[in-house]
């Protein structure tokens, strides 16, 4: 005997039916996903900086890089402030004929030469610190950045805003913009006007670096 698998025409309206509920539920349950506020958390990038080790250490290179440049600085410019003294001897010199030009030409040459190699020197230094500097601030950021990510994967949160609203406008009396000009430029590029104290996270992202950088160790 044969099996019949003929579907008879209340059966076909009853799976149309059930299909439609069963699509109408997924498509109400995405809807509703879609509903669901997006969690959002802040950071003061100001205090996260000031409170971060990493910083504190980088700046104690720092540090040492501008004492050695000064005491390097002060043994230039000595050895400069002498010969500028044998030039006023050797000049008295050759005025009382004790001595002669060559001898006076001889030390205004090296003056000349010490001269340019201090302010080549100067400004090597100069930069070889704004450069450190530079870098400085990129690991940090790049180290913020990540810390910022990691925390946000591990907390749920859906975006970590910059929170400038503690900022008061500033007006430098110096620039050539007008004072106008510096206000409404400020209050363009504000991100936000309010957020509670709530969404605040600073205090947490900067122990958990503190802690990461402990745990990973001072010297980088």
């Amino acid at each position: 005997m044969k099996a019949n698998w003929t579907i008879n025409g209340p059966t076909i309206v009853m799976l149309l039916i059930l299909i439609a509920a069963l699509g109408y539920k997924a498509g109400a349950e995405r809807v509703e996903v879609r509903k669901q506020p997006a969690v959002v958390a802040t950071i003061d990038i100001t205090k996260v900086m000031e409170g971060l080790e990493q910083r504190s250490n980088a700046e104690i290179k720092l540090d040492q890089m501008r004492v050695e440049f000064n005491e390097e600085r002060e043994k230039r410019e000595t050895r400069i402030r002498e010969l500028d003294r044998q030039l006023r001897e050797k000049q008295q010199e050759v005025r009382e004929q004790r001595a002669g030009m060559d001898d006076l030409q001889r030390i205004e040459e090296r003056i000349a030469l010490e001269e340019v190699n201090f302010q080549v020197w100067i400004q090597f230094q100069s930069d070889r610190i704004d450069v450190e500097k530079a870098l400085l601030w990129q690991d940090l950021y790049r180290a913020i950045r990540r810390a910022v990510g990691e925390m946000a994967e591990g907390e749920r949160y859906d975006m970590v805003i910059y929170d400038n609203t503690s900022e008061e406008l500033f007006i430098n009396p110096e620039s050539r913009m007008s004072r106008e000009m510096q206000v409404q430029q400020q209050i363009v590029s504000r991100q936000l006007i309010y957020s509670g104290r709530s969404l605040d996270v600073t205090n947490e992202l900067v122990e958990r670096m503190n802690n990461q950088f402990r745990a990973g160790g001072r010297d980088r």
